[in-house]
């Protein structure tokens, strides 16, 4: 089986200062000949007409050791039929690894665990990058991202958040390599 998550909230602002908001949340569940896609979002306007959606391919660059997404194009298509390309940049490897937060666990521990009246901890990861690390703190991460939409005609910064589990054979991602 293949999971593809996309997490993505993004402020844009064209070169005359006007802004726009891209939301996107796409998961992709696969096996054999089969597949369920479920996706939500679109292009949001400061007088709050929205855009939807109506569906995505995304073509993703992502390590296999570790799952990072580099780059990617989402190419959207608009409820009216015409394309919404869209390209992904990770502005580097920093970012947020949210097993750190005990999403998925981490080193035994569990969101809503009793660890008695006040527990204060924390953690210092050196290099997240490294496959051992990653599978530790899980891949889902708050990754920060260059997004361009030449059709809307912005640029913007944002948070990206992906899990690519199983295997990808599209893109390179092995299921030996697999981890949540």
């Amino acid at each position: 089986m293949s999971t593809t998550v996309i997490w993505s909230p993004v402020l844009m602002e064209r070169p005359d200062g006007t802004r726009y908001g891209i939301h996107t949340y796409y998961q992709r569940h696969g096996i054999g000949g089969w597949q369920r896609i479920e996706l939500q979002g679109g292009i949001e306007h400061p007088d709050g007409r929205r855009e939807p959606w109506a569906a995505l391919v995304p073509r993703a660059e992502v390590r296999d050791d570790n799952r990072r997404l580099s780059s990617a194009t989402f190419d959207f298509t608009m409820t009216d039929g015409s394309a919404r390309p869209i390209t992904v940049t990770a502005v580097g490897d920093t970012g947020f690894h949210l097993g750190t937060g005990l999403y998925f666990g981490f080193d035994g521990h569990w969101h809503g665990e009793w660890r008695g009246d006040l527990h204060v901890d924390g953690e210092h990861v050196d290099d997240c990058t490294e496959p051992s690390t990653a599978k530790r703190i899980h891949q889902i991460r708050d990754n920060v991202v260059r997004i361009d939409d030449p059709v809307g005609g912005g640029v913007g910064y944002g948070n990206l958040q992906t899990i690519f589990a199983g295997p990808h054979p599209d893109i390179g991602l092995t299921e030996d390599a697999s981890f949540m």
